[in-house]
């Protein structure tokens, strides 16, 4: 028994080191300086500018920065993020993420470097995430090399790298583990493992909200196959213990949503669901195409689809009724994960009928709030990976390859699939980005000047690229910071956005943003403003410069300026009685007249 458990971890750090090195030679040259670069997005990714990966990938890593510092310094001022300001709970503008505190937080912590953290976090989404369905599968008693090339398959999978920079949804380190832990806790009936469930289970939920639904979804579905299929091995203790420990999640998640729930009484976040929004809903849906065609974005290979097929055909023979209800809770997570993928309605016969993601909509808390249905395309890739383990293992099983060539045959197998999934031909493409005080010196001066809010210029930008930019930055120093993207903007922001555009070259507009704002601090960088924008602000009224580096610029702003708008931006953004604060907040944003117009 020892020998074989010291087997089982020597197979696990095999499959760890070779999933690694893996993901290091697909994902490249993005992960060739993990400290100082990120997506490039002037190159052409799946044909598209990679804006998104860039602009997402500052997202993200200021979020998973945030988390760490804000559960090593003030827990409780969790949701008080430091940018969007002045406005209160701003991060629960973005999902959470708290769950990225176990992989991205401690990297951060101990360099200070959020590009850093983020991009650690990135190759654990593929490493780990692969490893995960390799030790699962090898609980289910599928061979070596039949679990190895089912992890590689989810990882590396179309619909994966797809949204490669969007790690608060592809990090799948935990489910495949609270899986083994259900079968358990179903068949034997023991808190402890129960109690195990509910803590990977959470850690899932808790990489974000797109994850929670999946995860809870995913699981709820392959339990439900698993007690149907071996139900004459399912303790009734064990069912009740399992269905608590997910009560016990969901109980759990709603109590760190409080303030994502606020917000969508508000109107901040909005429902998908309403008449007006779900176009938006079903643009970003699925066709069963995708699945099958190679330029499809959720493509799944015909090879692993062939073994997956060859799965469904071998319960048929399987006798271990464990392995059968396995096979069956996998095809589960495959099929709700593809039926939802497909979004709210569909054309059938010329009639447009409600799907099931529509359905759920109107039934679980929030989840009208989720935009994109093709996101389901992870839950239905993990059920496609977990049956092509089990069908490439039934294979080897019944001498259809003999003993001598399975290794020959499990490497044709992976080349066939690298090139269905066109590892060969993907470029990620990174460009190099300051990080660290040697290469920001005023972002790391920030940090030793009295607290105050500051604002960076250029302020937005094109997709928000110059606010993300600054909310990175702003992890060097964590002074409350004026700048913000996320994927929703407080009421009264559009106000502020527009005046900002306006600064510093017409008379005034400067002082209403201070007015708004409330700003102690300004950092300029006059590389990326026009010429009459950088005269303006050698010259501007209100700012004493006390730092330079290169073209960067660092200002401290006059006291004696009128800061009395931040409690309107606030009571603008506020649940009710908004509306005279957002009309005050934009007849001062609109106190100078817009050239735009």
């Amino acid at each position: 028994m020892g020998g074989t458990f010291a087997w089982r971890w020597i197979e696990g750090g095999v499959a760890a080191v070779l999933y690694l090195a893996a993901t290091f030679v697909v994902l490249q040259p993005l992960l060739s300086d993990p400290a100082g670069s990120m997506p490039d997005p002037r190159a052409l990714f799946e044909g598209r500018p990679a804006i998104a990966a860039f602009k997402d990938g500052f997202l993200l890593a200021w979020l998973y920065a945030w988390g760490w510092h804000a559960v090593t310094t003030d827990p409780l001022a969790f949701y008080q993020a430091n940018a969007f300001h002045p406005y209160e709970n701003s991060l629960a503008l973005s999902t959470h993420s708290i769950g990225k505190i176990v992989t991205a937080g401690p990297v951060f912590g101990m360099t200070g470097n959020a590009i850093l953290a983020y991009q650690v976090d990135l190759a654990s989404c593929f490493a780990l995430s692969a490893l995960a369905i390799f030790v699962y599968l090898r609980h289910a008693e599928v061979g070596f090399g039949a679990a190895l090339l089912a992890g590689a398959v989810f990882a590396f999978a179309p619909a994966r790298l797809g949204v490669y920079f969007q790690t608060q949804i592809l990090g799948w380190a935990y489910l495949p583990f609270a899986m083994i832990l259900l079968d358990r806790t179903l068949v034997r009936g023991r808190l402890l493992a129960a109690g195990g469930l509910g803590l990977l289970l959470l850690l899932q939920c808790l990489q974000s909200f797109y994850s929670a639904y999946l995860a809870l979804i995913g699981i709820a579905s392959y339990g439900a196959a698993y007690a149907l299929v071996a139900r004459r091995e399912v303790a009734r203790h064990g069912l009740v213990l399992a269905v608590g420990a997910g009560l016990a999640v969901g109980v759990a998640l709603v109590l760190v949503s409080g303030p994502y729930f606020e917000n969508a009484g508000a109107g901040i976040i909005p429902s998908f669901a309403d008449a007006g929004r779900v176009d938006f809903a079903r643009a970003h849906a699925s066709d069963l195409r995708d699945y099958l065609v190679p330029s499809g974005k959720a493509y799944v290979g015909w090879l692993p689809l062939g073994a997956a097929v060859a799965a469904l055909f071998s319960v048929a023979w399987v006798d271990a009724p464990r392995r059968r209800a396995a096979i069956a809770g996998a095809a589960a997570i495959a099929t709700v994960g593809a039926v939802l993928s497909l979004g709210p309605d569909a054309w059938v016969a010329g009639k447009r009928i409600s799907l099931p993601f529509g359905w759920l909509g109107g039934v679980l808390p929030g989840f009208a709030s989720m935009r994109a249905p093709d996101r389901f395309q992870q839950l239905a890739m993990l059920g496609v990976a977990l049956l092509a383990g089990f069908g490439l293992d039934g294979i080897v099983r019944r001498g259809i390859v003999r003993s001598r060539g399975i290794a020959v045959a499990g490497v044709a197998f992976a080349v066939v699939v690298a090139v269905e999934f066109r590892l060969p031909w993907r470029v990620f493409a990174s460009v190099a980005v300051p990080s660290g005080a040697a290469a920001l010196p005023l972002h790391g001066a920030l940090a030793e000047l009295p607290p105050g809010p500051v604002a960076e210029f250029p302020f937005h930008g094109p997709m928000g690229l110059d606010a993300t930019r600054a909310m990175v930055r702003s992890t060097m120093h964590w002074q409350r910071l004026a700048n913000g993207k996320s994927g929703y903007e407080p009421r009264g922001r559009s106000h502020i956005l527009s005046l900002a555009t306006r600064v510093p070259e017409e008379p005034g507009a400067f002082e209403a943003f201070v007015r708004l704002t409330g700003i102690r601090y300004v950092v300029v960088d006059l590389d990326r403003t026009t010429r009459s924008a950088a005269r303006a602000w050698s010259t501007q009224p209100g700012i004493t410069w006390i730092a330079e580096a290169g073209r960067m610029r660092l200002g401290t702003v006059d006291e004696a300026l009128p800061r009395d708008g931040v409690a309107t931006v606030r009571a603008c953004a506020g649940a009710s009685d908004f509306e005279a604060a957002c009309a005050e907040v934009k007849r001062i944003a609109a106190r100078t007249p817009d050239l735009r117009r």
